[in-house]
């Protein structure tokens, strides 16, 4: 397919700039402490995420920032599962070994299912800061079960890279 390099290569020029912009304001909103970045709550204690929040909570441009880097990671997480979902079908089309056909086209639920948990993750972190009411839960194993949907995913793609002869009919 003629389309795959433009659209790769322009999925890398966006993702550079939008990771770029989210790195920006995760520094802003942490003041380069580390607990209070955004994601920092998907690896750390409730409690600790706790505290991050209300850090957050506590100045309205915090808030304000956080709500921005929610809203951008959620249109960014539509960009790269779409983009993962078409690398991993236009590498199933190609001729591959039929283990590995097979398995990038087992790889496309994973990765929709790692882009959904990342989303409700990113929907949690803003309704935490918005909602007074809302508590922090511990996040720690859905996130590394994210990864490992992740993980998944992607290594198919990452093998079809290879140089594998597919068995010819």
């Amino acid at each position: 397919m003629k389309i795959t390099l433009p659209i790769t290569i322009l999925f890398f020029v966006i993702s550079f700039f939008i990771i770029r912009q989210l790195l920006k304001w995760n520094e802003d909103l942490s003041n380069g402490m580390a607990e209070k970045k955004i994601h920092a709550c998907n690896w750390e204690p409730a409690e600790k995420c706790q505290e991050a929040v209300q850090y957050w909570r506590d100045d309205a441009e915090r808030t304000s920032i956080v709500k921005k880097i929610v809203g951008l990671d959620l249109l960014y997480m539509c960009i790269y599962g779409n983009f993962l979902a078409f690398a991993l079908q236009t590498q199933s089309r190609k001729p591959q070994p039929e283990w590995l056909r097979k398995w990038l086209q087992i790889g496309i639920p994973f990765i929709i299912v790692f882009t959904l948990i990342a989303a409700f993750q990113g929907v949690t972190i803003y309704r935490l800061v918005t909602d007074l009411d809302s508590q922090t839960f511990d996040r720690r194993l859905l996130t590394k079960i994210k990864w490992v949907l992740c993980t998944i995913g992607l290594l198919p793609l990452i093998l079809s890279l290879l140089p594998f002869k597919a068995k010819q009919p």
